[in-house]
């Protein structure tokens, strides 16, 4: 079965996920959650065979295209959801993924976009665990974004005291700023090593340790925001709201440092 079959089989499975989560946050019911998470995971498995196999052609044909990187991007942040929601027990979040990662691969899909060519001689050793970190990174500031709206939402309805759908449906604010905070730090710990890696390849393909193109400027900030969160939380007990900004942020300024790839140097 060929990447492109997978792709749509996956694309579907990801389809009745929304509806079955989005029916979930109308009218709460355990079985939707159930059906949800279970088509979430049919679309993981079968996206992820798309995903390898042009890993796999990745060798043959050095070119990495706009939307294969926004394909991997969604397929590691389902797999960071299915997680997050099998500990935590929040099906909740998959309302919240399930329709994003189909609002992003349908015109992904329907519109491959701009191309870069993986250049340089380290593409068997160093590109392909930073490509791969790098979006993974980004999956996880994409989860903490989430996590993070959803810890807005709930924040506003009780300080209204207006306790809507949000309430009925979110875990408590204290489980979402943690899980929002574990999302940070790993989303650091990956953000750290892609820059490292790239610095790497920089050094050995073009003889300059640090470039100062948009997605190396983003990062970096991305990064110092990101460094800035942990060193407070664990300094001044920053929490709650200003670490759900600062989330946000972080996930925007990845998103820029991304997109930049496309307008900037080679890969």
């Amino acid at each position: 079965m060929n990447a492109a079959i997978l792709f749509h089989l996956g694309l579907a499975a990801y389809t009745a996920s929304a509806a079955m989560y989005l029916a979930y946050l109308v009218k709460p019911a355990d079985l939707s959650a159930r059906f949800g998470a279970w088509a979430m995971g049919v679309g993981f498995l079968f996206h992820g065979g798309a995903v390898l196999g042009r890993a796999v052609a990745l060798f043959s044909d050095p070119t990495f295209r706009f939307a294969e990187g926004l394909s991997i991007l969604a397929f590691f942040t389902v797999g960071a959801a299915l997680l997050v929601g099998r500990i935590y027990k929040v099906p909740v979040i998959g309302a919240f993924v399930a329709p994003l990662v189909v609002a992003v691969l349908v015109p992904a899909h329907a519109l491959p976009g701009t191309e870069v060519a993986v250049s340089g001689s380290m593409l068997g050793v160093v590109m392909p665990v930073h490509i791969g970190v790098a979006l993974g990174g980004i999956s996880l500031f994409a989860l903490g974004f989430g996590v993070a709206l959803m810890y807005l939402l709930l924040e506003r309805e009780l300080k209204a005291k207006k306790l809507g759908t949000m309430f009925r449906r979110l875990p408590s604010l204290q489980l979402l700023d943690s899980l929002n905070y574990k999302l940070v730090v790993f989303g650091f710990v990956l953000l750290s090593v892609t820059i490292a890696t790239g610095a790497l390849f920089s050094q050995m393909e073009r003889g300059q340790l640090v470039e100062f193109g948009p997605k190396q400027s983003f990062a970096l900030i991305a990064w110092g925001l990101t460094a800035a969160v942990v060193a407070l939380r664990q300094t001044v007990g920053w929490r709650g709201r200003r670490v759900a900004m600062a989330t946000m942020v972080g996930f925007v300024l990845m998103t820029f440092a991304y997109a930049g790839i496309f307008v900037g140097s080679p890969v």
